[in-house]
């Protein structure tokens, strides 16, 4: 038998073949044209991302809160010398550290409580005094980690002697599994503002700075 595929005249009797013919109406050669992957274009927003594989933009349904505290810069003049009143805070992380540690009384707050109102509050909760004013409001600051402090300041004096703090719990030793009571406020003193800089949270030194130009 001759070998068609070996010659011209055989590849024009292959193509004739009527086998061949109802082979190629049965499955007809693939047409369909190649279309290159495209990717979609990222949608950049402000208040969203878009998501690689929905391809959808969507929007966080979380806001970022910043913490708020108040307080209150106690001060008094003994012989034209300006001093501040500045407390410890207690437990085990501060108790033996004392520059850069020592703060003016105060806490955090809700924006459903007026600030002034907090730092009187904070104040006689970590000290057990009261204050009844003039207060005069001094510029708020931030701190390292992101808290606003807004303080106010006012004349008075009081014995560092016989301040008495409100308490917290915590787990001490760590992974002990026993809570111990300790107090906010390990004790308090009277500094002149050359020495409240030296013992001062750096951040609060602006207040220092503050009180001494206004009073």
């Amino acid at each position: 038998m001759p070998h068609y595929r070996h010659s011209l005249w055989g590849l024009r009797v292959l193509a004739n073949c009527p086998a061949l013919s109802w082979f190629r109406r049965r499955h007809p050669p693939n047409t369909v044209k190649h279309t290159p992957k495209t990717t979609k274009p990222k949608i950049r927003s402000t208040n969203g991302f878009y998501h690689p594989l929905i391809g959808r933009r969507f929007v966080p349904h979380f806001t970022m809160t910043t913490k708020q505290s108040a307080g209150i810069l106690l001060y008094r003049r003994l012989t034209q010398i300006l001093e501040v009143f500045l407390v410890h805070p207690g437990g085990p992380f501060w108790k033996n550290k004392d520059a850069g540690c020592w703060t003016i009384p105060k806490g955090e707050f809700t924006n459903e409580e007026p600030a002034l109102d907090a730092a009187v509050r904070e104040f006689r909760e970590e000290t057990g005094f009261t204050l009844n004013g003039p207060f005069q409001p001094l510029s708020p600051i931030r701190q390292k980690g992101g808290k606003r402090v807004y303080a106010w300041a006012t004349p008075g004096d009081l014995d560092p002697a016989k301040i008495v703090s409100n308490t917290f719990e915590l787990e001490w030793p760590r992974k002990s599994g026993k809570n111990q009571t300790f107090p906010e406020v390990d004790k308090g003193g009277w500094f002149s503002i050359p020495d409240a800089r030296e013992v001062i949270i750096p951040a609060q030194i602006p207040l220092l700075e503050e009180l001494e130009e206004t009073v």
